[in-house]
């Protein structure tokens, strides 16, 4: 026979049902609190402008503030945007992070540096928590335990962990009504195509390297989702009643938090949602609050449901919800009425599971430029959620090279002042 197991599988890898990895190690540390939690994490991709939504200024001079309205909220010392009056009303179940920083300016390195709590590295891309969650935790069930949706923005990858570690994203089109997740309908071609795979592996050795033995793996669990009823339930928005979708929002970002609530309830453990177009260079207070949908209005509607929700199905005592971008934006308004990268201070929101209630950390200058107290670097960040997850932070990851490296570096803690004790 002159075709091989391992060119057979991949060319069934590069028809879209898996793919290989490179070499993993793991030296397991000691078990953590939270290690039964799941998390929600939205990724709001381009550079939210704190200033003119969690961090409002309303006594700045008239070239900080853009148009847009601010308001205190019940939570003392908390000046939130009036177009997020939902969330406002939400902020004594929330934490509020006011003074994220880092010096990564570029959309990349920031969202790397963020994601990986890593500064961005010319040999070696870090994964993200999502990954390092999927090689520290055994799976439980067909459902995949890390879910990106629609896709997965830099930094939030396997990285050197390997491909059988990244994220199952859905794609858009299961956003859209009577949209459906890519692939779990597999076709009939398809599945013989696996059949013939299974029968290679029966009539020869089994597979001995790590690239073989992780596409058995992958192919195997493409597999059992397809053949899961319960999994395709999962993913079908249409299974919700009207008024649930309306609620969270007739949008794509609506959808997105109603179709992560629906997982964590199901056993998925992280889904990141990311929702791109907040790199607002010019026209920001109009392209915030006007077009369909409108950015702020969205997003209002689609977390107040959702962090509602939690609560209401008693989820919130299990499941974290941690809203961020990769920087801020500029406190001054530039000539296009817009605002510019900003990485020296941002905000962050945070709610449920392990989260303090009614909190804010951090205080930034009256113009918003820099923290005047409690700054929170990408790598606390990053420590802060691993903890909520239960992940130690103490594991080590070898890259390919066999190098050691830990999942939280030497002296970076959690931001303890956000955490339940």
């Amino acid at each position: 026979m002159t075709c091989s197991r391992r060119a057979f599988v991949s060319g069934i890898a590069r028809g879209g049902l898996f793919c290989t990895l490179p070499w993993w190690q793991l030296a397991r540390a000691s078990q953590q609190s939270g290690r039964d939690r799941a998390l929600i994490f939205v990724f709001l991709d381009g550079g939210l402008s704190h200033i003119d939504t969690f961090d409002g200024k309303p006594g700045a001079p008239a070239d900080v503030r853009s148009g847009l309205e601010t308001r205190e909220t019940k939570v003392p010392g908390i000046f939130v945007s009036t177009e997020l009056s939902r969330i406002a009303g939400l902020m004594d179940r929330c934490a509020l992070v006011r003074t994220l920083t880092s010096g990564e300016g570029n959309h990349d390195r920031a969202a790397r540096y963020l994601l990986t709590g890593r500064k961005p590295s010319p040999v070696l891309e870090y994964p993200g928590l999502g990954a390092v969650h999927d090689v520290l935790r055994e799976r439980t069930s067909a459902l995949p335990a890390f879910v990106s949706i629609p896709d997965t923005p830099i930094g939030a990858g396997a990285g050197f962990t390997g491909a059988e570690h990244a994220a199952f994203e859905t794609g858009s089109s299961v956003l859209r009504p009577g949209g459906r997740v890519n692939g779990l309908v597999v076709p009939a071609e398809r599945r013989r195509a696996l059949a013939l795979a299974d029968a290679f592996d029966q009539q020869g050795a089994p597979p001995s390297s790590h690239a073989e033995r992780a596409a058995a793996a992958l192919r195997d669990r493409a597999r059992a989702m397809t053949d899961d009823t319960e999994v395709r339930a999962a993913f079908s928005l249409e299974e919700e009643p009207r008024p649930a979708r309306e609620r969270y929002g007739n949008h794509d970002l609506g959808r997105a938090c109603l179709l992560a609530r629906r997982l964590v309830e199901r056993g998925t453990r992280i889904v990141l949602v990311r929702d791109r177009g907040w790199d607002m260079h010019a026209q920001i207070a109009h392209r915030m609050t006007y077009g369909f949908p409108a950015k702020l209005p969205g997003l209002d509607l689609a977390l107040s449901a959702l962090i509602e929700d939690l609560d209401e199905r008693s989820l919130s005592d299990r499941v974290s919800v941690v809203l961020v971008s990769e920087f801020g934006r500029t406190p001054r308004v530039n000539p296009s009425g817009g605002r510019d990268h900003w990485p020296r201070v941002h905000s962050s929101l945070w709610f449920g599971a392990g989260v303090r209630r009614g909190i804010a950390v951090g205080t930034s200058d009256p113009r918003g430029e820099e923290p005047i107290d409690r700054p929170v670097s990408p790598g606390e960040f990053h420590a802060t959620v691993a903890q909520l997850l239960g992940l130690p932070l103490d594991a080590i990851l070898h890259s390919p090279d066999g190098r050691p490296h830990r999942l939280v570096e030497p002296g970076v803690q959690p931001v303890s002042e956000l955490l339940v004790s």
